[in-house]
């Protein structure tokens, strides 16, 4: 249905990626039905959601991309963008995030941002303690 086209916006979950002539469970249309009941003065809505799962050929190899998506193993995720999208905007922050992908975890990335703030933050207050005393003296000067 997408071709070569990522959805994003309904992705399905494999236990691996799947290879040339394996077959995966795509989504088909979504079937949403609603139904109200009334108990008295209340009411009940009962809403359905019914999706049909379709076998599909796979016509390429995959490989794991940010341990979490399958994309076309032959192109880069980069390239892909590249043809997708007008300007290269996307595409290199795309490469930026594969890099990162190398990191291997959430928590680690978690926890280094969380340590990198707090250098951050410990250099600053260091330097407002330092040059405090001089900006202080220097706006009283120009403001004669």
């Amino acid at each position: 249905e997408h071709g070569l086209m990522l959805n994003w916006s309904s992705p399905i979950c494999v236990e691996r990626c799947p290879q040339r002539g394996s077959s995966v469970f795509c989504p088909e249309g979504l079937e949403v039905t609603e139904e109200e009941l009334r108990e008295g003065a209340r009411r009940l809505l009962v809403r359905t959601e019914k999706q049909m799962l379709a076998p599909r050929k796979v016509n390429l190899d995959t490989k794991p991309w940010m341990e979490r998506y399958c994309v076309p193993a032959a192109d880069q995720p980069l390239e892909i963008w590249r043809r997708w999208t007008a300007s290269g905007v996307v595409a290199e922050a795309l490469l930026v995030l594969e890099q990162l992908s190398s990191l291997a975890s959430i928590p680690r990335l978690l926890l280094l941002a969380t340590l990198w703030t707090l250098a951050l933050s410990v250099a600053y207050l260091w330097c407002l303690r330092q040059f405090a005393l001089f900006f202080v003296h220097a706006a009283m000067l120009t403001s004669l």
